[in-house]
């Protein structure tokens, strides 16, 4: 019986913790504010983990369609300044609550920034 008990306590323990990996505008922005130099590269690599995913969905789709999704052009290398240039521009173009994900943001300020013709 201790056994049983023991097993669904530390089940209740695992389907209780809320988390989720995915940032909105207004927390990103929270944690840049309050954490000072120690946590802003994790914050960098965060965003630079997004472009990575966001510019492979880009390549995915057009090997899928022949059609990109945005069109950056190949001589343009994006840094982590523009990154967060971009994210910031397109949540003041569309989302002033900041409840949006950054994730969302990044794909439609590319989008919006690297039209495709």
């Amino acid at each position: 019986m201790k056994r049983l008990a023991c097993i669904f306590t530390i089940c209740l323990c695992l389907v209780s913790v809320d988390c989720h990996a995915e940032l909105t505008y207004q927390e990103l922005q929270h944690i840049y504010k309050t954490s000072g130099e120690n946590k802003a590269p994790l914050l960098d690599n965060y965003l630079l983990g997004l472009y990575e995913g966001v510019n492979a969905s880009n390549l995915a789709y057009y090997m899928q369609t022949k059609q990109f999704l945005y069109c950056k052009p190949n001589n343009f290398d994006l840094n982590i300044n523009n990154i967060r240039s971009i994210i910031k521009d397109a949540h003041e173009a569309y989302n002033t609550e900041g409840d949006i994900p950054v994730s969302y943001l990044l794909f439609v300020g590319l989008k919006k920034t690297f039209p495709c013709f």
